[in-house]
């Protein structure tokens, strides 16, 4: 930000809880241009965060109040969507 480059940041379809990232980094001074940040429902019929991302019918995202970033996992839709799982013991 220092520097005073302009910045844009762009997403691919992934689930909101990549897309949640990329919308706090777009809060930043030096984005100034419009994301390409999806609604949820934009490419797929259910995500894994809560509250879902939303797109007003003025085009804006709002993020949601609250601790860290807003959004959680739901932890019941991960395991509904999951194929696999591995424990790692630390």
């Amino acid at each position: 930000m220092q520097a005073g480059v302009p910045c844009w940041l762009g997403t691919m379809p992934e689930l909101g809880i990549a897309s949640a990232q990329g919308l706090h980094l777009g809060t930043l001074e030096n984005f100034i241009w419009p994301t390409d940040v999806e609604a949820s429902a934009r490419w797929f019929a259910d995500d894994i965060i809560d509250p879902l991302i939303t797109v007003n019918r003025q085009g804006w995202i709002h993020l949601p109040e609250g601790p860290g970033m807003g959004y959680r996992v739901d932890r019941e839709k991960l395991q509904k969507y999951s194929t696999d799982t591995m424990v790692f013991d630390l």
